[in-house]
């Protein structure tokens, strides 16, 4: 099922998308070693950075701090509205489990790079798009089915 308009809204480009988790992979080690550093309590650079790498993709409208700062937004595939913290924990639950991790980093940026709008394995769980710019303004959006606009009520 086809919930977009391809020219629309299109796919954000891989290499952009690359460069945003770069930069939120900098923001996660850089909490781990600095963040501990200040509030003086083991542990807690771990905390911080796993919340913010669970939930990273509903802030800002859909942006996390990386993809702010490159211009590509997530989007709910079924309604257009901007990603929600509940969107961005389907999305990325798996880069916390141990091991699991560094795997799955692979096997997503391949799935970016070869699948049909980039999506990826946390999409398809989730409902998600990631679309180049800030396409969605707001959380208010009519949803889409099957390519044919229905009205919000």
């Amino acid at each position: 099922m086809n919930h977009f308009d391809q020219k629309e809204l299109p796919a954000a480009d891989p290499e952009m998308r690359l460069l945003a988790a770069v930069i939120d992979i900098a923001l996660y080690l850089l909490s781990v070693i600095v963040i501990p550093k200040i509030i003086l309590i083991p542990k807690t650079g771990w905390l911080f950075a796993s919340a913010y790498l669970l939930v990273k993709d509903g802030l800002f409208t859909g942006q996390s701090l990386g993809k702010k700062v490159v211009n590509i937004q997530v989007i709910r595939a079924d309604t257009r509205s901007a990603a929600s913290f509940g969107d961005s924990i389907r999305r990325n639950f798996v880069f916390l489990v141990p091991y699991l991790n560094i795997l799955m980093l692979l096997v997503e940026g391949v799935f970016v790079l070869t699948e049909d709008h980039g999506l990826r394995f946390g999409d398809r769980i989730a409902r998600t798009r990631v679309v180049q710019g800030k396409a969605i303004l707001s959380l208010e959006h009519r949803p889409i089915q099957d390519g044919a606009e229905q009205g919000a009520g």
